[in-house]
């Protein structure tokens, strides 16, 4: 179990337990420009949980001046055995590098000889077998996998049947097939957001809370707090409630106990519940607009880097990563009278906490036409061995077209990209601000 201390004392405790996942960094050993292209990678997964990886890439050196000596890749750590590279007709033994406790290896490649020119290319091959790569825990089976901000341009997974119909497929697009009899295979094109792939009979959380609320008025009365809501992607069933009664849910669909405490009166809250996760496309719940002001300058800064020619999702992309590469996160709570008065309060600020870049994202999503809902929350399926979960913000973004979640403070806290995820099984959500 995994205590969270921020807001209210919270336990949760992951049925499916954190996984492991591949994660591609890129270093070149010269100061070069270069961009990789053809980026394609095969997972065949065995019964016994190992894997065989197969990756294809090409490097492209676009500087006139500074070759490329070698190329850093990274896999899953502790798990990669008998790794190897291909190039220029050659097949070398890639040395493991680890740091301790670390969640990957390192695959150092070195071109010798054989460097990558200025204007000119270089097509790699990487093959290596990972242990234990699928995870089981409760009878399921599943895999974490998420790129960087690097696009993959194919992605393929092939399965024993025997693993059964996939419980998820986090991405929407995915292509699925039955190889053979005892074969099946998922394929994804132009991928760069997080991957889960489960197999199993369901996926739930078990969650308990904790707290205590106090009436310092001298005379007795009602109030409130949250409950877990139910919602298209999970389904919440409670086994008790301390000194809360059911019964109100308000025009976002958020869920709260009711409480009587008479006057100087304290007294203990909290619940256990289940919330069974249930893959399905985000909706919105209802016409919710968020009229926040922001800084003159501010806002002529974002305003200036808004493009005319390119889409509202492309602008806002653009948008969410000027501000993750421009503010530094801060771990700390907007209050009610900074919210009250955000243009005054985010003026002369040089770092955001989560509400403030969902706030400015949430505001800058609606200046392009697009609907947004500014939700909170837990992340309880994330990438690496860290398990501590806490407590954050984030943007569900709204068009015609598509749903999709941007989370800066996933993105910052993990390095990894989460920009554009379909789906919210890897969260439980308590509510939307309003």
């Amino acid at each position: 179990m995994t205590k969270l201390s921020l807001y209210s004392k919270v336990i949760i405790t992951c049925l499916i337990a954190f996984v492991g996942l591949i994660f591609f960094i890129s270093k070149v050993s010269a100061q070069s420009s270069y961009e990789v292209i053809d980026h394609s990678i095969e997972v065949d997964l065995f019964e016994n949980g190992d894997a065989y990886f197969r990756a294809e890439l090409t490097i492209i050196n676009n500087d006139p001046n500074n070759v490329v000596s070698g190329y850093n890749y990274v896999l899953p750590a502790k798990n990669v055995i008998n790794p190897t590279v291909e190039f220029d007709g050659q097949t070398m033994s890639l040395p493991v590098y680890a740091q301790p406790g670390s969640s990957f290896s390192n695959l150092e490649i070195d071109f010798g000889d054989n460097v990558i020119k200025p204007n000119s290319a270089k097509k790699i091959v990487i093959n290596a077998k990972l242990s234990s790569f699928v995870k089981l825990n409760f009878e399921a089976k599943y895999i974490l996998f998420q790129p960087t901000k690097d696009q993959i341009n194919s992605f393929a997974i092939s399965y024993p049947a025997s693993f059964g119909v996939p419980l998820y497929i986090s991405d929407s697009n995915a292509e699925q097939k039955q190889n053979n009899a005892s074969i099946d295979s998922i394929k994804l094109s132009s991928t760069k957001n997080l991957v889960l792939i489960m197999w199993g009979d369901e996926y739930y959380v078990d969650v308990q809370t904790e707290s205590q609320i106090s009436n310092r008025a001298d005379k007795p009365v009602q109030t409130l707090f949250e409950l877990i809501p139910d919602t298209q992607s999970q389904l919440v069933a409670y086994n008790n409630i301390t000194n809360g009664e059911f019964g109100l849910r308000d025009t976002y669909g958020n869920d709260f106990a009711t409480l009587n405490l008479a006057a100087a009166e304290s007294k203990n809250i909290g619940f256990e519940a289940r919330i069974k996760k249930v893959q399905s496309s985000l909706e919105k719940n209802i016409s919710t607009k968020y009229e926040i002001n922001l800084p003159k300058l501010f806002s002529e800064d974002l305003s200036n880097r808004t493009l005319d020619n390119i889409l509202a999702k492309e602008n806002l992309e653009n948008i969410y990563d000027y501000l993750i590469e421009t503010y530094p996160l801060e771990f700390t709570q907007t209050k009610e009278a900074d919210i009250q008065n955000f243009d005054e309060y985010l003026q002369n600020k040089k770092s955001l906490n989560s509400f403030d870049y969902s706030a400015v994202l949430a505001t800058y999503a609606e200046s392009l036409g697009l609907d947004a809902e500014i939700r909170y929350g837990y992340v309880v399926l994330k990438p690496g061995e860290e398990t501590t979960l806490q407590p954050h913000f984030w943007v569900v973004v709204f068009s015609d077209e598509d749903s999709y979640i941007i989370d800066p403070y996933m993105e910052i806290t993990t390095e990894l990209h989460y920009f554009n995820l379909k789906y919210d099984f890897d969260r439980i959500t308590f509510g939307v601000w309003h």
